[in-house]
């Protein structure tokens, strides 16, 4: 991803932090909690081999990531994001076990009939046998994506927050940290990183 224009950016004693806004659907009618707000952000340390002293300092501050996000869009005048895909999917019986759903999990003692109809009408005998969970996050020309199960959302690299007079350079042409967080309540989505990017 190339460019050049506003982007939203902070820069701080020894990194530079980029938000990239999810585009966000519509919101429910006399919906009474806020909507979720969803974003990727990319943690850039000034030195090439920055990454494991940036990765230190966020691990020891739980809120190292929301004190140090962007507050508004700066003028870039070089503006470089390898594109990357990142995947992930694990077996979670042993989690969900761990967790207390050990029944719903044992071999015989599980029946998930009332759950599904089999298209007549009638019940057949269902068991959980495995729980797979997958992730995807791909960064490409166009933009982000990111996917969990069934949840799809889609990046746009613009906000429209007006710009400050500052003009930095935001090149990730060196290993970098990158999380994806929703920004009402602050939970992690995703964390990830990437240690040999290509521009």
């Amino acid at each position: 991803m190339r460019g050049f224009g506003r982007q939203r950016i902070a820069w701080h004693n020894g990194f530079k932090v980029l938000q990239l806004r999810y585009e966000q659907g519509r919101p429910l009618p006399a919906q009474s909690q806020p909507q979720p707000v969803y974003s990727m952000c990319v943690f850039l340390p000034d030195a090439r081999d920055g990454l494991c002293w940036l990765a230190n300092q966020i691990a020891c501050d739980p809120d190292f990531l929301r004190k140090h996000l962007p507050r508004s869009d700066v003028e870039v005048d070089d503006f470089r994001l390898p594109t990357f895909k990142v995947s992930f999917d694990m077996t979670m019986n042993d989690i969900l076990c761990d967790m207390g759903l050990k029944e719903a999990l044992e071999p015989g003692k599980a029946d998930l009939s009332d759950v599904v109809e089999d298209g007549t009408g009638g019940r057949r005998r269902l068991a959980l046998q495995e729980v797979i969970h997958q992730a995807v996050i791909e960064v490409n020309e166009e933009g982000t994506e990111a996917a969990a199960a069934t949840v799809m959302i889609t990046c746009s690299t613009t906000s429209a927050l007006p710009p400050l007079s500052r003009c930095v350079a935001f090149v990730a042409d060196h290993p970098f940290a990158f999380f994806v967080i929703e920004e009402v309540s602050g939970a992690i989505m995703f964390a990830g990183h990437v240690v040999d990017p290509t521009i």
